[in-house]
């Protein structure tokens, strides 16, 4: 065999190569890794299948395409003989309008398509929802002729890509509250401060009380002295049963992570049974715990607290007595969640000497440590005053309350105000050009533009 010549490989070897072991995997597919789906805000759920009616509006006197409306205004309009129809999809007016909408106007004349504008999805697949360039909390500030009958910036977006562009607009407002140095939350915010302590010391106790109910459960769960019964006995104490019962699967995964094997404990059908004992009684919840969330501050004028009360760590607790529903006459009224609906309140552990009960608790928790003054201001009321002011404009306009035209007139204007936020009709652009730079909407109407006009004429 000349060595010259490269050796064949035979089809032995890939039969061997084949059917060979590999310690090796490969992926050999293509498809992209799915991108994580973003966390949609409630406020963002609510969808409708189809936005858009697309239904075309005549009127005389030279029977000009208007504007265009839902197929429910346009019943309204033949409902009441206003209008006669022209086809499944255009109607005429009767009479001839004040003005003469949109004429002339591509953008609001145009059919508009039921599918999100950033990501292409079609509403009837993905939902929809109506996002807003410039966010709601300016929005509902503006002067009436720059919002009324304008929707060149409230857009189609499915729930997702809204949730998204809200958290990139969170980045735009931060750039306003250091321009105009007026906060998100607003300002005219009351605190407490002996409501925030004795919500300090609620939350203290609460955590005490379930630290010693968990040593207490542990203890009898662990205990191999007595019969079954004696034990069932101690378990299920006086008047705990669900409170106890919400540390069951906490308990079982802290024991899967930390791998503890312990002996003569209480089997697992027995636990079972022991569960099956612990009833839900009138007032608890029966589902495990939930951990405790922030309080938000809440409005001034909750029910007041009516009893006093000195705990073991010297802070004063006050008390009332709320029910869920208030009946007055007959009439049974749903009052607002409350705090402490959020939290378990334990009973104080047996053997344990305290005064406190978990009504002051509850009254303690449900304390107002945070409220909202009379002369409250919204961050978006200041911030559109301080723009009005800096623009001069629609101060006279009759269409305006007295108390947003006197905010107006004394608002101080914004000094050496950077290009983009000089006046109202700036600040709407701005947040257009930011929309389009963060948001990238592939599927926006070729017709909406940033330079279009910010009013509805």
């Amino acid at each position: 065999m000349d060595p010259t010549v490269p050796a064949q490989p035979n089809s032995d070897d890939f039969i061997a190569f084949e059917e060979s072991e590999s310690d090796i995997e490969i992926d050999l597919s293509t498809a992209p890794p799915k991108k994580p789906v973003p966390k949609v805000p409630k406020h963002f759920r609510k969808s409708n299948a189809k936005v858009y009616d697309n239904i075309s509006v005549y009127a005389p006197p030279d029977s000009n395409l208007i504007f265009r409306c839902s197929q429910k205004r346009a019943d309204w309009y033949l409902s009441r003989n206003l209008a006669r129809s022209l086809s499944p999809t255009s109607i005429h007016l009767n009479f001839a309008p004040a003005g003469q909408g949109h004429v002339n106007d591509p953008y609001y004349l145009e059919e508009r398509e039921n599918k999100c504008v950033i990501c292409g999805q079609e509403t009837a697949e993905a939902g929809a929802t109506m996002l807003h360039v410039v966010p709601e909390q300016y929005r509902k500030w503006f002067p009436i002729k720059l919002k009324s009958h304008s929707s060149h910036d409230i857009v189609v977006a499915c729930p997702e890509c809204n949730a998204q562009w809200d958290r990139e607009a969170a980045v735009v407002r931060k750039t306003i509250v250091g321009l105009y140095k007026i906060p998100l939350e607003g300002v005219g915010w009351v605190k407490d401060h002996e409501a925030g302590l004795a919500k300090s010391a609620a939350g203290a106790v609460v955590a005490d009380w379930s630290r010693l109910w968990q040593e207490h459960r542990e203890k009898y769960s662990s205990s191999t002295i007595g019969s079954e019964s004696e034990v069932i006995k101690h378990a299920k104490l006086e008047d705990e049963p669900s409170f106890m019962s919400s540390f069951t699967e906490q308990d079982s995964r802290k024991k899967k992570k930390s791998k503890v094997r312990k002996v003569n404990v209480i089997p697992r059908e027995r636990m079972k049974k022991r569960e099956l004992d612990y009833e839900v009684t009138p007032g608890s919840s029966g589902q495990e715990s939930e951990p405790r969330k922030k309080l938000k501050p809440e409005d001034a004028g909750a029910s007041a607290m009516d009893a006093t009360l000195v705990d073991s760590t010297g802070l004063t607790l006050e008390s009332s007595e709320t029910d869920s529903n208030s009946q007055q006459d007959g009439v049974t009224t749903l009052r607002p969640k409350l705090p402490s609906d959020e939290i378990e309140i334990p009973s104080p552990p047996p053997g344990h000497p305290t005064d406190v009960t978990r009504e002051m608790i509850k009254a303690a928790l449900d304390a107002q440590a945070t409220y909202k003054a009379p002369d409250y201001r919204e961050h978006g009321q200041l911030v559109m005053a301080q723009v009005m002011a800096s623009s001069g404009e629609y101060h006279e306009d009759a269409d305006e309350t007295q108390e947003t035209l006197k905010l107006w007139q004394e608002a101080t204007p914004l000094k050496n105000a950077p290009e983009g936020w000089r006046d109202v009709h700036q600040f709407i652009r701005t947040w257009r050009g930011e929309f389009l730079k963060r948001a990238k909407p592939k599927h926006l109407s070729a017709e909406w533009r940033i330079e279009n006009r910010t009013d509805s004429k």
